[in-house]
């Protein structure tokens, strides 16, 4: 059984280190605390119990830190932990939605699997690789394949062609999700590369990804018990 104690320190831990974009949407929404506005840095939580959560953050124009208590939505008083989890999750969620973005924030690049994602991704390799090496893949590679030596005069029409619908599917399909689902630009990165390879498949992955993480995203257990580090903003990924 976890302590008062331990459980209250357990979860100001994972707020500081792993979901600290909630802590500036909670500070937005339920404080009026316009932290990008107000070049508001340092968020950290910093006590927090069964009426309230105590942020602290630096201002530059501050020399000292600010401590902000924020109440639970309709100044709910909670009757235990599970209570507690439950009830900032919720605000959480609120406050991440007024942005219109989600209360996930996901470090993670999920590569390509499936058995369409790795055919898209052969066809657009092996269209790369005969834009200029002809020979070797129409003579040598696919050779044996009926009707594909037809398709060598149009190489580079269909390779261009591949890369514009990638592009449109990655600027419509994509992109919306990478910024709901708060990824970094380092992550978004490698999503758009693969996308450039398997075009709106990487958009159904990401979203399969969180669906598979949705339920098990805050977690306020143990670290002994928490779920896997890629999923939530870990230590070795800040």
């Amino acid at each position: 059984m976890v302590s008062r104690k331990s459980k209250k320190a357990i979860i100001i831990s994972k707020f500081n280190r792993r979901y600290k974009h909630c802590m500036e949407d909670i500070l937005n929404y339920y404080a009026d605390v316009a932290t990008q506005e107000n070049d508001i840095v340092k968020i950290q939580l910093k006590d927090i119990d069964f009426e309230q959560m105590t942020f602290s953050f630096r201002h530059e124009m501050v020399e000292f830190e600010i401590l902000k208590p924020v109440r639970y939505e309709n100044d709910k008083v909670c009757k235990n932990w599970g209570e507690v989890e439950s009830t900032v999750v919720d605000m959480c969620r609120k406050a991440a939605a007024s942005k219109h973005l989600s209360s996930i924030c996901l470090k993670k690049i999920v590569y390509p699997d499936g058995p369409l994602d790795l055919l898209l991704v052969l066809g657009v390799c092996l269209l790369f690789l005969a834009r200029y090496q002809p020979d070797f893949v129409y003579d040598t590679l696919l050779s044996k394949i009926p009707y594909v030596e037809k398709l060598r005069p149009w190489n580079t029409e269909m390779l261009i062609a591949t890369a514009i619908i990638h592009i449109i599917e990655m600027w419509v399909c994509l992109r919306p999700k990478l910024t709901y689902y708060r990824v970094p630009i380092d992550y978004q990165l490698e999503w758009y590369c693969c996308a450039m390879l398997d075009g709106y498949m990487s958009a159904n992955r990401l979203e399969r990804y969180v669906k598979h993480i949705k339920g098990r995203y805050f977690n306020f257990e143990d670290e002994t018990l928490s779920i896997e580090a890629p999923v939530v903003d870990s230590d070795s990924e800040l």
